[in-house]
């Protein structure tokens, strides 16, 4: 059983990657090691301080040590230390010697594209701790640490900003110019055509599916219905085909354009990704499938995003959805409904207990694409029998039971509501359970 399998307890066949958040959770082991590491730093013995910290950043499950993320390894020696840590692309290689914490990342082949040199010395400028150099014909991303003054957030950031800038940079080079230019990434996981073949068709098919709907919509005041029906879909392919290089930057860059430019009408930014769309369905399988690979994170790319952010979200969104509702928009209800879901593990680093929740309402939502990957069916769109029974039921009780009562020690108003949803329908289903998830409380008092 590998982690990822781990993080879906009653689906343990279904064992694959959604989403680019860390799907793994720090345990209570974790707490301990990054607890320790605050007395060690304190108490001026760097070694264990850097090496309790580092431990306390291996992804794992509860205290079961032989499931784990493998996304750092540590070798402790009697006056130094060595550690390497992974981050989607990139590999990041550091040294604790002496009182300096050194780490690296390799990036690419010094034999690169003067265009690709001078964005990296424009981006040393807007580095806090990192540096690109160039070094033995390899450009390197660099962080050099004094350990006098070091504590786990003085690691946490530099460590996380070479991290993340070096896998972006990988993806980059990648996208923009060739593959053949990367080092270092024979960490990097292949993924079997099957999964290929049928993450392609899938895309396809949904393309096709969000076309036929907007064709459907009025033709008057449909801009808004035209919107979510895009942002659903984009949203639907970055967190359950998770494309990688030119795809993955062509979507972050299209969507964050879309929630930042306030100036512009909603139909120039429905017409931008209309443009986005069309030219993700000329992909070519051998083209889509090169932009494909599982990865192993150890920093979320994520913001955290507070309980308050998230209830003002499904408020503002259920908003949304009564209003379509009484003007007899019901063709776009179902799928808000699935962007709600979408919206949020798309934008915020969630506590495993909530991105669990909101993986329930996707897999309820996508049952065929998770019925062809050979994942538990959680709600049986085709059949004819009683709206009710088209739910697995029991399947989804347990599955909110699971990813909420591991949390109800650390949260005392942390409570299930597996009880309360309303299975009459794919609609009263999905209202109920964002009714239920806004009212979660995560407070520690």
């Amino acid at each position: 059983m590998n982690w990822f399998t781990k993080f879906f307890q009653s689906d343990e066949e279904c064992s694959y990657q959604f989403g680019r958040d860390i799907a793994v959770m720090n345990s209570a082991k974790n707490e301990v090691f990054y607890k320790t590491s605050e007395d060690a730093f304190y108490n001026k013995n760097m070694l264990d301080g850097c090496e309790n910290y580092l431990k306390s950043l291996i992804l794992s499950f509860d205290d079961d040590e032989s499931i784990e993320n493998k996304n750092i390894e540590i070798t402790r020696h009697q006056d130094s230390l060595e550690f390497t840590l992974i981050q989607g692309s990139a590999k990041v290689h550091g040294t604790l010697k002496e009182g300096v914490l050194k780490a690296y990342s390799i990036v690419a082949s010094s034999d690169i594209h003067v265009a690709i040199k001078r964005r990296m010395l424009e981006r040393n400028y807007q580095f806090t701790y990192a540096r690109f150099y160039s070094e033995n014909d390899k450009i390197l991303l660099k962080i050099h640490l004094d350990t006098s003054k070091l504590t786990p957030t003085k690691i946490f950031y530099p460590l996380r900003e070479i991290a993340l800038n070096s896998d972006h940079e990988k993806e980059f080079i990648a996208s923009e110019f060739s593959k053949e230019l990367l080092l270092d990434i024979d960490h990097i996981q292949t993924m079997n055509d099957e999964e290929k073949k049928l993450k392609y068709r899938y895309l396809q098919k949904w393309i096709q599916e969000t076309q036929s709907d907007i064709e459907m919509f009025p033709s008057d005041e449909n801009s808004s219905l035209v919107a979510f029906s895009y942002l659903a879909l984009l949203f639907k392919i970055d967190y359950l085909l998770v494309p990688r290089e030119k795809f993955a930057l062509d979507l972050v860059k299209n969507l964050t354009e879309y929630f930042g430019n306030e100036g512009d009408s909603i139909e120039s930014k429905n017409s931008k990704l209309e443009k986005l769309i069309i030219e993700i369905k000329e992909y070519s399988f051998e083209t889509f499938s090169g932009m494909l690979y599982p990865a192993t994170y150890t920093f979320s790319v994520m913001e955290k995003g507070s309980h308050s952010d998230i209830e003002l979200f499904i408020e503002e969104t259920l908003k949304k959805i009564r209003w379509f509702k009484s003007n007899r928009n019901e063709r776009i209800i179902v799928t808000l409904y699935l962007y709600m879901s979408l919206y949020l593990l798309y934008n915020f680093a969630l506590h495993p207990s909530m991105r669990g929740l909101l993986h329930i309402m996707v897999q309820v939502h996508m049952s065929e694409f998770f019925e062809e990957l050979g994942c538990s069916v959680l709600y049986h769109a085709s059949d004819d029998n009683s709206s009710e029974n088209k739910f697995s039921k029991r399947d989804i009780q347990d599955r909110i039971d699971n990813s909420i009562k591991p949390y109800e020690k650390k949260f005392p108003h942390l409570k299930s509501f597996s009880s309360e949803l309303n299975f009459n329908s794919l609609e009263s289903f999905s209202q109920s359970f964002f009714v239920q998830l806004k009212h979660l409380d995560y407070s520690e008092l």
